[in-house]
């Protein structure tokens, strides 16, 4: 894998010359999921490769964990990437510096020809092992790049206190070992796939206007997500899907444990119709 980083030191693209076929579902579609375990592959890559270290997990008392991801699919995606043979590069740029928060941009790209196949912004969080609550980033990071730390921060989808129509589908589930990550807790780009699980049955089994067919027809556009607490291996939970109130090509998420409230909110936008998802 070839790696270069930006002169300023705050930049990483990494070259790939194909991409696993374990990644693609049936339809020959590079799963969303996979994606962003892509993205987040290249921000662990980041902290070993950018002079400035930006993550914290190396530090015993603090972790650093996903808080929100912002997703933009373009319509190459879904034409250009093959298996095997497609050679794309993956980039990862720090664009905000808080308090407790470090925001990137990703973008997977062409390798032949630049164009841009997916982008997404992430909110990442220093939280406290003990408490599970933020906690103060290193001030060494503010002072290596004051540019960053005097950016504007990336607005993100907001979830609290939306309206997002009826539950039209459940979908209950039990998480296993091969769910967890390395903090011993379900990897944040597992939800997703929870996500699209739930929205396959609900497809199949409910009236969900706008969708007709297998939900692979149709294409994803956008997906935002926001993650408020942590599951584990063993744990039920409970995937709820509703339908936009008044985009057809939208659907809403939950997920939740019997004890908790909702541990992520997820929106997910599809291409208008099977014409528009085939491009």
């Amino acid at each position: 894998m070839e790696r270069l980083v930006s002169e300023d030191g705050i930049e990483l693209v990494c070259t790939h010359d194909g991409l696993n076929y374990g990644d693609f579902d049936r339809k020959g579609v590079y799963s969303i999921w996979n994606l962003l375990r892509l993205f987040e592959t290249l921000r662990v890559l980041a902290d070993k490769n950018l002079p400035c270290e930006f993550a914290v997990q190396a530090k015993s008392s603090n972790m650093q964990v996903v808080r929100s991801n912002k997703v933009n699919i373009h319509p190459g995606y879904y034409t250009s990437i093959g298996l095997f043979s497609t050679a794309v590069t993956v980039s990862v740029k720090v664009i905000h510096i808080g308090k407790s928060s470090i925001y990137y941009y990703q973008e997977l790209r062409l390798k032949t020809t630049g164009t841009l196949l997916a982008s997404i912004i992430v909110q990442d969080v220093c939280i406290s092992r003990e408490s599970r609550r933020p906690t103060s980033l290193p001030n060494r990071l503010s002072q290596t790049h004051p540019k960053a730390s005097e950016s504007a921060r990336p607005i993100l989808h907001k979830f609290d206190n939306q309206t997002t129509g009826n539950v039209v589908f459940e979908y209950s589930l039990s998480v296993t070992h091969s769910d967890m990550d390395s903090f011993d807790h379900t990897n944040n780009t597992v939800y997703i796939r929870y996500c699209m699980n739930a929205a396959g049955l609900a497809v199949m089994y409910t009236k969900t206007p706008g969708f007709t067919n297998d939900i692979a027809d149709y294409k994803i556009k956008g997906l935002d997500i926001q993650y408020y607490g942590e599951s584990h291996a063993g744990d039920k939970l409970t995937v709820r899907v509703m339908m936009d109130e008044h985009k057809k090509n939208v659907m809403h998420f939950t997920i939740s444990s019997d004890a908790r409230s909702p541990l992520t909110k997820c929106m997910i936008t599809f291409y208008q119709s099977i014409l528009d998802s085939k491009l």
